[in-house]
């Protein structure tokens, strides 16, 4: 690759200087969140913008090719299949350890099974390296709907005895929640329209799909500038 790649990248695409802002705010605040379950935000942050420049890479360079079939020089879903398992893997957790009430627990405990298992039959139907795991992506991202807004709900019925504007983890959960409701659509839209050959239908799928983005990392950068000492879920 050439001199200046990051840069270059980075100037092309506006959205991986969002994600790069997260980082770093999600470092300058880390001492508020240390010790809780949110600890591991940063590598998540981290893993996700080098996820990202990886795909980039490899589509643009065949060089950096994951196959060894030429006509599969620049898939990348081998990174993003993986990075997806480790996002909704992730929230399954922190969701499970903040969410009260103890339904809501198994609710999340069965969420992360289920996950788990059509992740496996996913894998077993469709190449893992090669191809988009659709069904798994789609279950991940209802239960991510599902949990964030059960943790949203939850917090607002709280909101007159503990100001919630500075809790980073409802910040989160409103991004998350936007993005999957909004995207899941996108995902199989993606897929029919490819197959239709349908250039301007895409790029306003694209468009739709960005902004989606810089609205849930919006959302994250806005919680860790309001952040407060967040707590540590309760029997933690």
């Amino acid at each position: 690759m050439k001199p200046g790649w990051l840069i270059e990248y980075l100037w092309g695409e506006p959205f991986l200087a969002v994600y790069l802002l997260a980082v770093i705010f999600s470092l300058w605040k880390y001492r508020k969140y240390y010790d809780t379950p949110l600890r591991f935000l940063p590598v998540l942050l981290m893993y996700t913008l080098l996820t990202e420049l990886m795909g980039m890479i490899i589509r643009d360079n065949a060089e950096y090719s994951l196959n060894l079939t030429e006509f599969y020089f620049n898939n990348n879903w081998l990174i993003f299949n993986i990075y997806n398992l480790i996002f909704f893997l992730y929230f399954l957790y922190v969701y499970r350890l903040y969410l009260q009430r103890d339904r809501w627990k198994k609710i999340a405990w069965a969420g992360t099974a289920v996950f788990v298992l059509t992740s496996g039959i996913n894998a077993l139907m469709e190449d893992f390296r090669i191809v988009s795991q659709l069904y798994s992506y789609t279950v991940g991202g209802l239960w991510m709907i599902l949990l964030s807004g059960a943790y949203l709900y939850q917090q607002w019925k709280l909101r007159f005895q503990i100001p919630q504007r500075r809790n980073l983890l409802v910040w989160i959960s409103l991004g998350i929640l936007v993005f999957y409701t909004g995207y899941l659509p996108i995902k199989y839209l993606r897929f029919s329209i490819v197959t239709m050959d349908s250039d301007a239908s895409l790029a306003l799928l694209r468009t739709f799909h960005l902004g989606l983005i810089y609205f849930m990392y919006g959302s994250f950068l806005l919680g860790f500038l309001l952040l407060k000492r967040m707590k540590k879920p309760q029997g933690s």
